[in-house]
């Protein structure tokens, strides 16, 4: 007899069969009417049966002082709805399978109206748990200084490379992750779709590669919802924690190690976290 958890995964690979693409215009709109809030998502509406069910939304978990009712938490739906016959389907699979569909929580959809507060202004808090490694600073100097050297700005890549190795002495799997065009991060829980098609779950831990040499790695631990890789950086390399004994390309892609990643304050600290033996 399957599991709960496997119920629910397959009535949600089932909505997720049936929903529309979200649309990157909407979300990025969705990070400018939020002051550039570090959104959550997106996320697949597939347990609640309401109207939206089938569609995607992202989340902000911030305080909205200027928002209609101060909605915590605020969201927005990012992709069509389904048709009332695809909706139907949903709940007949879900009765025929002994899931009860439950009715959505009480929230409010983005709805940022300026409006409301006057001439409040407003300090927009930095996003939660996100590394800023860019240069802050203003670039004032005195006229009496000349500038001699233009140093360009790092160039932002629009794809970021995952090598994924997932069991011992096995090639790893390769996931390409588009960039979003608001935000000068990979953030994995942005791309919890397509990671969990490489079975890749937002509350899964991994490992990051941090140095590597023949026979030699160093990795950092994470939950995958935690890491916010630079787009400056072009690929990274990360495994699963079971894994032992790594698939010799593995020295292929040392070059793509992320020295930084074991600084960064969301890094699991495990004093058995300190090496894998090639």
């Amino acid at each position: 007899m399957p599991t709960k958890a496997a119920v629910l995964a397959a009535l949600r690979s089932f909505v997720d069969g049936l929903s529309r693409p979200y649309s990157e215009e909407k979300y990025d709109r969705s990070v400018q009417d939020c002051w550039g809030h570090d959104l959550f998502g997106p996320y697949l509406q597939f347990k609640k049966d309401d109207f939206h069910l089938g569609q995607w939304y992202v989340l902000c978990h911030v305080d909205h002082p200027r928002a209609r009712g101060r909605p915590r938490p605020t969201f927005r739906y990012i992709s069509p709805p389904l048709t009332s016959v695809q909706r139907s389907a949903v709940r007949d699979w879900a009765a025929n399978h002994g899931v009860t569909l439950s009715s959505p929580a009480r929230g409010r959809e983005f709805h940022i109206d300026v409006t409301q507060a006057g001439n409040l202004t407003i300090n927009p808090a930095p996003p939660a748990g996100v590394i800023d490694l860019t240069d802050l600073s203003d670039g004032t100097r005195s006229p009496s200084v000349e500038i001699t050297r233009f140093v360009p700005a790092p160039l932002l890549r629009d794809m970021l490379v995952v090598y994924y190795f997932f069991e011992d002495e096995t090639l790893p799997k390769i996931i390409e992750l588009p960039a979003r065009a608001s935000i000068n991060q990979f953030l994995m829980r942005h791309h919890e779709r397509q990671l969990l098609d490489y079975e890749l779950k937002q509350s899964d831990t991994i490992d990051i590669l941090t140095f590597g040499a023949p026979g030699f790695e160093m990795w950092s631990k994470f939950h995958v919802r935690d890491l916010a890789i630079p787009r400056t950086m072009p690929a990274i390399v990360i495994s699963g924690t079971r894994v032992n004994k790594f698939h010799p390309s593995i020295e292929a892609v040392y070059e793509h190690a992320y020295q930084d990643a074991a600084k960064l304050p969301e890094r699991i600290v495990d004093p058995d976290d300190a090496s894998h033996s090639a």
